[in-house]
């Protein structure tokens, strides 16, 4: 659920997402490191309810509620270092 900001006055936001086709019984499970790194999702399909999905013209994806606007921005440079460890 999503919340206005405090003192203006307007009905909460409600809308769900999902990984289409995604299997909700895998289980995740270590093995040992490989050579390189790579984290990508690669294509994936979501599933709205009670939104509807548009992109600006920056590319951020803008999901249009009853409410409101809900900004999804886009990943920057910074989005793709990190100085968490890699396993």
């Amino acid at each position: 659920m999503l919340r206005t900001p405090a003192g203006v006055k307007a009905s909460p936001a409600v809308f769900r997402m999902e990984l289409r086709g995604a299997n909700r019984g895998a289980q995740v499970t270590g093995a040992d490191k490989l050579a390189g790194v790579a984290n990508y999702l690669g294509q994936i399909s979501l599933g709205l309810t009670g939104a509807r999905p548009s992109l600006d013209p920056d590319g951020n994806v803008v999901l249009k509620l009853k409410g409101g606007n809900l900004a999804l921005k886009k990943p920057g440079p910074a989005h793709w270092l990190s100085s968490a460890p890699a396993f």
